[in-house]
């Protein structure tokens, strides 16, 4: 499966129903076809061919989503710091340097990196102010890469270690993610999620694209505050939302102070770092849709472990901040401790799996082991949930102990949605 596929979903062109709200417009599917059409053209016209690698300075917004599914049709790999937003200038330089792109394309309104890539006399690809004007009838659209492109995305993730990782993501793990997350989070084509994430993290693309996916409708936020974020749920007839641990807190004052119901809100995931309880109960207290939590990595290009709606109801979260549930049907788990009942590490074993760390050096790819360890300790408790104890020691010896799921324990719940 291939991004782009989720945007030419077969029978949905026709359809009038807008699947990109923005504060300016909406988009229906034909138009964002166009749209993507149309920006294809414009980096052809700039000389990015298919296949290239690709510095993606991108914001998250609709011309965003537009230059990852223009890049699936072109077969382009995309090359991003992690969840890094606008303004982090030294460190987009140092991507730059370390991936030497065959081009950069900066569709960004931060002016202060646009200078200083002039400054350096950095070739960069602009975005415009205009598109051509929308046909009625799209033209029949090309994909010059029929595959899923291994390697779609090269995300520089610093990890826990302060060393910046390249991770690479096939373009099939990207699709199947999308699947295997919005199926969890429970999206449907009466579905109005609003983006939060960014698209150089998990979050901002599994929404986006689960969107397309669903016939969903996908709302960009009016403002990037998420002090904001509950108005405009309010206001947008928002269902789905994804926040993270700091943008929860923000979040719910914001709620608290307006006395706000939130009745539209269906599906509220957080994760990407342990929550405490109380902020959790608080929430509970405030809104009375399903809290779903959700474990990740960015090398699984988000969750595989949640602890869901009912779990919450029985209390999982309470007295255990750092319980993160069970797998779903995508992975397997295992720790591997030093004895029985003791904390190891977390390991995972799944299909969905990044490519590799790149060396750009030598152009290699790391194979990742079949057993992959996540670098979190953790155990089980009585009802099989896993509980996040630590990370683990660079000095720690071999684990000898051994405790995996068992495969029908595995459930769907949400952590690490990045």
């Amino acid at each position: 499966m291939k991004l782009i596929n989720l945007l030419l979903r077969a029978g949905a062109h026709d359809d009038p129903k807008p699947i990109i709200e923005t504060a300016e417009r909406t988009y229906t599917r034909a138009q964002a076809i166009a749209e993507v059409q149309a920006l294809i053209g414009h980096l052809r016209q700039a000389g990015v061919d298919s296949g290239e690698r690709v510095v993606a300075i991108i914001e998250p917004n609709a011309r965003g989503l537009f230059l990852l599914a223009a890049a699936s049709a072109m077969g382009l790999r995309l090359i991003m710091p992690y969840n890094l937003a606008m303004g982090a200038i030294a460190e987009w330089l140092d991507v730059i340097e370390a991936a030497r792109p065959a081009h950069i394309v900066a569709f960004t309104q931060d002016r202060a990196l646009l200078d200083e890539l002039g400054q350096r006399h950095l070739a960069v690809v602009p975005d415009r102010d205009t598109l051509t004007p929308l046909p009625s009838r799209p033209a029949a659209f090309i994909i010059d890469d029929l595959q899923p492109v291994p390697g779609f995305l090269t995300l520089f993730s610093s990890g826990t270690s302060g060393a910046p990782k390249p991770i690479s993501i096939g373009e099939s793990l990207v699709c199947a993610r999308v699947l295997s997350v919005t199926q969890a989070l429970q999206f449907s084509g009466t579905a109005r999620a609003l983006l939060t994430g960014l698209f150089n993290n998990t979050t901002g693309v599994i929404f986006a694209f689960g969107c397309l996916l669903h016939n969903a409708c996908l709302v960009i936020p009016h403002k990037r505050d998420a002090a904001h974020w509950a108005t405009q749920v309010a206001d947008l007839e928002i269902t789905h939302l994804m926040l993270r641990p700091a943008l929860l807190a923000t979040f719910l004052d914001a709620v608290a102070a307006q006395a706000l119901s939130l009745s539209s809100l269906r599906v509220l995931a957080y994760g990407a770092a342990p929550v405490p309880a109380p902020v959790v109960e608080r929430g509970r207290s405030l809104l009375s849709c399903q809290w779903v939590q959700g474990y990740g990595l960015t090398e699984t290009f988000g969750p595989f472990c949640w602890l869901d709606e009912a779990a919450h109801r029985d209390g999982a979260h309470l007295g255990q901040p750092y319980c993160i549930g069970v797998p779903d049907h995508t992975a397997e788990v295992r720790v591997q401790a030093q004895a029985p009942e003791q904390p190891g590490v977390l390991e995972v074993r799944t299909a969905l799996l990044m490519d590799g760390y790149v060396d750009f050096a030598s152009g290699r790819v790391s194979e990742p082991p079949s057993w992959y360890g996540t670098g979190d300790l953790a155990c089980f408790d009585s009802a099989g949930r896993l509980l996040l104890k630590g990370r683990q020691k660079r000095w720690c010896s071999a684990p000898t102990a051994t405790r995996s799921t068992p495969p029908k324990s595995r459930l769907s719940h949400t952590s690490a949605l990045g």
